[in-house]
């Protein structure tokens, strides 16, 4: 997802999912239009969240226990 701020300001984000395709966190980029290369920047984020995610079902104790009930 891209997101063009008022102020200039571009930002990217791409879920970290476990095993089971649940979303556990998130990475994100920022930086000035003029300078951020969004496309690039975008594929660069999603190969980091795909190995952040593979590191977790690798290890799943780091993996945080995520439970779809409500509290």
């Amino acid at each position: 997802m891209a997101v063009r701020g008022a102020t200039g300001a571009v930002g990217i984000a791409a879920p970290v999912l476990t095993a089971s395709g649940t979303a556990v966190g998130a990475l994100a980029v920022a930086g000035p239009h003029g300078r951020l290369q969004v496309v690039r920047a975008a594929s660069h984020l999603q190969a980091a969240c795909a190995a952040v995610s593979r590191a977790l079902q690798r290890t799943p104790d780091l993996s945080p226990h995520v439970s779809s009930a409500a509290p």
